[in-house]
Parts: C-alpha cells; sequence; structure tokens
C-alpha cells in the first residue's frame, strides 16, 4: 500500500515509488534510498511530498523497471510517454505568446519611468521552467520563434528559456535554473537607458556610440542591484565578457566570469545571430552554431558551448534540410537519440514542386537493408527557397494532431 508523506520526513532506507512531480522519473525510485544525496535531489527538483511503499517485495518488482543504465531522468519505458507531442509544442507556443505580453508591459513601465519587481518576472520564468525541464526537446522550438517588430521582446524571452535549458543540462537545481532563466529575461534590460536612435541604427555604430551601448550591463545591474538575487544581477552585468579577456565591461577571463553570465553569453549570442534585425538577416541554426564552435575557448568557455551544442541538436527545430531523395523538409524535433535523425515535415516532392505536408520520422530504416529510408543532405537557407519554417509548422501544428497523421 502507498503511504505519503512529506519529502522532509524521508529517511534513507526508504523506498519512494514516485512523487507529487508527475513526469518526475528517477532512476532510485523504486530502489532504498542509501543516503541524504537522493533527497537533496528531491528537494531540489522541488519535490514537497513522496510516496513510499513498506512492502519490499513489490519495491524490488518496481526496482526491475528503471533504467539498468541507472540514467538520473526518465526511463526508456517512458520515453514515449514523457517525449514531445505537436499539441505541446502548440501549447509551449501559447505559453510564449501570453508571457510576451506581460514582458512588453514590464519593458513599457520601466521606459516610463517605473520600477521592476521580482514577483513579476518570476511569474514569467516560472511558466516555462517546468516545461523546460520536463521536455527540453521544445527548447528550440521556443527559441526559434522570432518576431523582427518586437525583437528586443522575443530576444529576451528566448535567452531566458535557452538559459534554463543549459543549466539544467550542467545538473542545476530548480531554483538555479530560475535565477538564471530571470538572469536571461533581463540580460538586456540596461538598454532601457541607451537612445533608441542608436539602439535602432541600421548601419555600424562609431566607436563613441558603442561606448554607450556597452554601459547596458552597468545599467542594468545598478536597476536590479539590491533588489534581485546576485545570480540574477551577475547574468545582467558579465554577459558580454569573453573567455580571452577582450569582453566588456571589465575584461574578464574564464575563470573569472561567474558561471550564470557565461550561460548567458552563450544563449545570447546563438540568439542574436539566428534573429532577423533591420540592418540584416539572420543565419540558419547549423551556421550559427558553426560559428560559435570556431569561438571556443575564446569568446565561450569550451565546455558550455559544446553542451550547448549537445541541447540543439544537430539540426535544431524550424531547420530547412535538404533529403538524399531531393526532397525538402522543415525538422519538426530534434532526436537526442540520435541528432542525424530527426522528426521532420516533408514539404516537397523529389522535384521541389510543393506538396501536402507529411510528418517523416528519419530514424525509420529498411529491416532487410538496415539502412534509413531518407537522410539529411544539408541544412538549407530557407530564404533563398522562399520557406517559412515558422509557418509550416504553425500550419501543421495547427491542422491535426501527431496522433491523427503519424499514429
Amino acid at each position: 500500500m502507498l503511504k505519503k508523506i512529506s519529502v522532509d520526513d524521508l529517511k534513507p532506507g526508504m523506498v519512494v515509488l514516485k512523487c507529487d512531480k508527475e513526469w518526475l522519473r528517477l532512476a532510485f525510485f523504486g530502489r532504498s534510498i542509501e543516503n541524504l544525496d537522493i533527497i537533496k535531489i528531491l528537494k531540489n527538483y522541488g519535490v514537497t511530498y513522496v510516496y513510499i511503499e513498506s512492502d519490499n517485495e513489490i519495491a524490488e518488482e518496481n526496482s526491475l523497471k528503471n533504467d539498468p543504465e541507472g540514467d538520473l531522468f526518465v526511463n526508456s519505458n517512458d520515453t514515449k510517454k514523457y517525449s514531445a507531442t505537436i499539441e505541446n509544442v502548440s501549447y509551449i507556443q501559447r505559453i510564449y505568446k501570453t508571457t510576451l505580453e506581460i514582458v512588453s508591459d514590464i519593458m513599457n513601465d520601466l521606459r516610463n519611468g517605473g520600477e521592476i519587481f521580482y514577483e513579476d518576472v518570476s511569474m514569467v520564468v516560472e511558466q516555462f521552467l517546468e516545461e523546460c525541464f520536463k521536455r527540453p526537446n521544445l527548447v528550440a522550438s521556443v527559441a526559434r520563434i522570432k518576431n523582427i517588430e518586437d525583437y528586443e521582446l522575443s530576444h529576451a524571452m528566448n535567452v531566458s528559456v535557452l538559459n534554463m535549458a543549459l543549466a539544467r543540462r550542467m545538473g542545476m537545481d530548480i531554483e538555479e535554473m530560475k535565477l538564471i532563466g530571470i538572469g536571461g529575461l533581463l540580460h538586456d534590460i540596461g538598454k532601457v537607458k541607451i537612445p533608441k536612435t542608436i539602439l535602432d541604427k541600421p548601419g555600424k555604430l562609431t566607436e563613441e556610440e558603442f561606448n554607450i551601448v556597452k554601459m547596458h550591463p552597468k545599467y542594468g545591474a545598478d536597476m536590479l542591484k539590491n533588489r534581485f538575487p546576485k545570480m540574477v544581477t551577475e547574468c545582467v552585468l558579465f554577459h558580454h565578457e569573453k573567455a580571452n579577456g577582450t569582453g566588456y565591461p571589465f575584461n574578464l577571463k574564464d575563470m573569472q566570469i561567474p558561471k550564470c553570465a557565461k550561460i548567458t553569453s552563450v544563449s545570447d549570442v546563438y540568439d542574436a545571430l539566428t534573429s532577423d534585425k533591420v540592418y540584416r538577416d539572420g543565419s540558419s541554426a547549423p551556421k550559427a552554431i558553426s560559428e560559435m564552435l570556431h569561438s571556443a575557448g575564446l569568446q565561450f568557455n569550451n565546455i558550455l558551448i559544446k553542451l550547448f551544442v549537445e541541447i540543439m541538436g544537430g539540426y535544431p527545430s524550424g531547420t530547412l534540410v535538404l533529403l538524399d531523395t531531393g526532397e525538402l523538409a522543415v525538422v519538426f524535433k530534434e532526436n537526442n537519440k540520435d541528432p542525424k535523425f530527426p522528426l521532420v515535415v516533408v514539404i516537397t516532392d523529389k522535384n521541389q514542386k510543393n506538396i501536402n505536408p507529411y510528418l517523416f520520422d528519419l530514424s525509420e530504416y529498411n529491416l532487410l537493408t538496415k539502412k534509413p529510408y531518407k537522410t539529411i543532405l544539408a541544412p538549407l537557407d530557407n530564404k533563398k527557397y522562399n520557406v517559412d519554417p515558422n509557418r509550416v509548422i504553425d500550419m501543421f501544428t495547427n491542422s491535426t494532431s501527431m496522433e491523427e497523421r503519424y499514429g
């Protein structure tokens, strides 16, 4: 019989079968808790109560269901249940659009001389936190949402979500993920004190103008000082520092830069490179990642940039790709096990003639030849082919469910 207890009452020797976070599946569920570190892990995930089983035989039976490799997260039996669906993508996009309006109100208040409150921005981040935690493969889907008219707002949102995903990959606890998410959301807040004529200038800035822009980390940190946690302020103040010491405002080197700021720097540059701006078109996701890899050890911390590439996968959601069949497709969902074989939306025939879009799993292969039916030859520049990946995925998402199209 299951018994519900507070996580504070949990002790070594007890057997936890599940907790109040239904999406959380840990390798030690069904096994006897060995030490206090296991209990600390549960608390870090925000667990408030757990269900224990006093019958050891049942506990042992449950333990056999766990991943034999002892992975910390979802075991193989739960992969399908907890992986993202089209409905999940649609849901996270709705959250994004709603929270964008909230962020817009916050920024407008600041520009009009108002103040910023921790509770307001905390609420924004918390709406994404659990989704990022449960389904990290949705991160790329969120980060592909771009709006040239509201670049500053969408950029802030994307950096926040990417920050949380990278923090999770690094093993940070849920509270740290939240603070880094807030830091990402506010990383450019100091720009409200920079003249719009400089921020919106279509051409290259003069040295004098760039020196003014370089003040925004200090301005932002001053606005948050003594009102927000230290980690949030550090994200804002140090996100333009570089590993080789050529960044600003303090020319800090890798070991001197707080970890949260290093994370924010990676997220900031990736989203900036992949976003369209008034004066230039954004790069494709693979091209942006390639550029960032070349800056590993110079602009970015070596380990962080590799982890980021791991999170984004070989072909992030929204990437236009050419298949070996001659067809064009848009990456719908990454394959975490093998990034080379994502789930795609095929949009043309072999002659690049438009067709009714359909989902295809590139990991499927011929049982006789052991070879995949279709593979990716190369990522493409969607603008050259007049393809809007956002529109493709949005239309497909809204048209029907994954189960109906891809049962």
